[in-house]
């Protein structure tokens, strides 16, 4: 069975680019313009993973990924975005994202990513050294454990404990 993907992000070459680059790789890939698309969409096709991004016109990506997380609680949003800081990625991980990465794209990163966020990896010790060194500049959290922060060290955080260190930031 393939993944459904849903890209959320008003640049529509970059999302035809994801949508090539996934589709290639066994995916199934739905791409919204606009945060306002985004809920309906997410309605419609029920992906396993959401790529959000932050930055858009109109309804950006922190107040989509906030509805989205509003109506179903469970869904494995990553949020996408050119911005590297640090704050942004621990306000994205208190708010419900699954992880936060930054463009461009690592290809590799982001299959691992999506591997994740559909099941593959739950466990933040299944990672190797070698995964955690190639993946500088992430954040990952599911459920109540942060996986890597964007300096690349382990974390082990609740997810109150993000929420506290987002807000002190």
């Amino acid at each position: 069975m393939k993944n459904k993907i849903l890209v959320v992000d008003d640049e529509r070459d970059y999302c035809e680019a994801l949508q090539d680059l996934l589709n290639g790789n066994g995916c199934h890939v739905v791409s919204v313009h606009s945060g306002k698309e985004a809920l309906p969409a997410y309605r419609q096709h029920q992906p396993d993973v959401v790529l959000l991004d932050v930055l858009m016109p109109g309804k950006d990506g922190w107040e989509t990924l906030l509805e989205l997380i509003a109506f179903d609680p469970e869904a494995r949003v990553i949020m996408v975005t050119a911005f590297h800081e640090e704050k942004l990625a621990l306000q994205a991980l208190a708010d419900g994202a699954f992880d936060y990465i930054t463009k461009p794209l690592n290809p590799n990163y982001l299959e691992m990513a999506l591997k994740m966020a559909c099941g593959g990896v739950d466990n933040p010790e299944c990672f190797s050294a070698d995964a955690l060194s190639l993946n500088k500049g992430t954040a990952s959290m599911r459920s109540s454990k942060c996986r890597l922060n964007p300096f690349g060290s382990s974390l082990h955080l609740s997810r109150g404990e993000v929420r506290r260190t987002a807000d002190a930031k």
